[in-house]
C-alpha cells in the first residue's frame, strides 16, 4: 500500500491472470477442480498524461548521451537501448546478440517485450542506424577485452553487468540533469516514444515500443496538439 501506482498494480494483476489462464488452468481442470474466473477489483484510475521535458532539458540529455560514447561505453550502450529504441530495463537485461539481425542488408533489432509476451505477443522490429551499429560493435569489442573482469560475462548476452548498479548510475545522472523520481532512467524510454509519436504518429510509436496504440494515445501527448502545419518540403 502506498508503494505502487494503480496503473502498476493493474499491470501486475493482469500479468498474473494471463499466466494463470495460459499455463495453470487446464492442469487444474485435469485434476477435476472447477476453476472460477479470477476477479480483479474495478480500476478507477489512469496514468497521468506524459509531460514532455523542456527543450533545454532535452538538450542536456543529448549532450550527456553523446559524451557517454567516449567516457563510458558500457553506460552508453544501456542508455542507447532505452533512449533510441524505447526498451524497458528488463528487456535490455534479457537482450541476446541473436536479437540483432541483418534483414535485406539492414541491421535490425528484433525482440518481444516481456510485458506483452503473455497478452498481445507484440514483437518489435526496428532498424539500427549505422552510427549506433558502430557503437554496438565497439561495445562488443570492449566486452571481449574486459570479459575477465566481468563476473556475469556470457557471449550470448548483450548486457552482462549488474542491473541495479547500472540503473542506479543512470538514475544519478538523470537527476543531475534535472529529472526526479525513483526511476529517473525510465524517462529515457518515454522520451523516445514521445519523440517518435510526435514526428511519425501513433502507429510508429507503437511499433518501436511494443505498446498498444491505445496506450500511446492515452498516455503520451494529446493527439490534438500534433495537428500543426507541416512543411512538406522537409518530408
Amino acid at each position: 500500500k502506498g508503494k505502487l501506482s494503480k496503473v502498476s498494480i493493474k499491470s501486475y494483476l493482469e500479468g498474473f491472470r494471463a499466466m494463470f489462464a495460459q499455463y495453470l488452468k487446464f492442469e487444474y481442470e485435469k485434476l477435476g477442480y472447477r476453476i472460477d474466473p479470477i476477479k480483479i477489483p474495478p480500476f478507477d484510475g489512469s496514468a497521468n498524461r506524459y509531460i514532455r521535458p523542456s527543450d533545454e532539458l532535452l538538450q542536456k540529455v543529448k549532450e550527456w548521451y553523446i559524451k557517454l560514447r567516449t567516457d563510458d561505453i558500457e553506460k552508453w550502450m544501456f542508455v542507447t537501448w532505452m533512449l533510441c529504441f524505447a526498451m524497458r530495463t528488463g528487456d535490455v537485461q534479457r537482450l541476446k546478440w541473436s536479437n540483432i539481425i541483418k534483414k535485406n542488408g539492414t541491421d535490425m533489432l528484433f525482440y518481444m517485450p516481456h510485458k506483452t509476451q503473455h497478452s498481445s505477443k507484440r514483437t518489435v522490429s526496428w532498424p539500427i542506424t549505422n552510427d549506433i551499429m558502430e557503437g554496438i560493435k565497439d561495445y562488443r569489442q570492449w566486452l571481449v577485452k574486459n570479459k575477465s573482469k566481468l563476473k556475469k560475462y556470457n557471449p550470448e548476452n548483450v548486457w552482462v553487468g549488474k542491473a541495479t548498479d547500472i540503473q542506479s548510475a543512470i538514475n544519478k545522472d538523470m537527476r543531475a540533469l534535472g529529472f526526479t523520481g525513483t526511476k529517473a532512467c525510465y524517462e529515457l524510454r518515454k522520451i523516445c516514444i514521445d519523440h517518435v509519436y510526435e514526428k511519425f504518429g501513433s502507429e510508429m510509436a507503437s511499433s518501436i515500443s511494443g505498446d498498444n496504440i491505445d496506450t500511446i494515445l492515452h498516455y503520451y501527448a494529446d493527439p490534438g496538439a500534433l495537428n500543426k502545419v507541416i512543411n512538406v518540403s522537409t518530408l
